[in-house]
């Protein structure tokens, strides 16, 4: 129960990723054990510091060579804002450094 706390997951829409017959697009229903077609596969995210909004989630139809399909998802990822101040000082210590190499190597 608490492997996946504090993941999250979009909506499921899309039809079961699992299990084909490879190379088709026919479950594997006939194989003696009963098994039903599953979502076996899945994308679940979390995130600190950041906005994250999902703005789909599918399955792969095209890709057959697996007895699952691919599952696709596309995220929107808004992350905090910097502190101007060190990110002014993260500048001029990386451009001093480069400046000061360029230097070096013209000599």
């Amino acid at each position: 129960g608490r492997v996946f706390e504090n993941f999250q997951e979009g909506d499921i829409t899309f039809p079961p990723t699992f299990k084909y017959i490879p190379d088709t697009n026919q479950y594997a229903t006939g194989d003696g054990k009963n098994r039903m077609p599953a979502w076996c596969d899945r994308i679940l995210w979390r995130a600190q510091n950041a906005e994250v909004r999902q703005r789909w989630y599918r399955r792969e139809e095209s890709l057959m060579a697996s007895d699952h399909k691919p599952v696709v998802a596309y995220f929107d990822v808004s992350l905090r804002v910097t502190d101007p101040d060190k990110q002014a000082k993260v500048f001029e210590e990386i451009s001093s450094k480069i400046t000061d190499s360029s230097l070096e190597s013209t000599r």
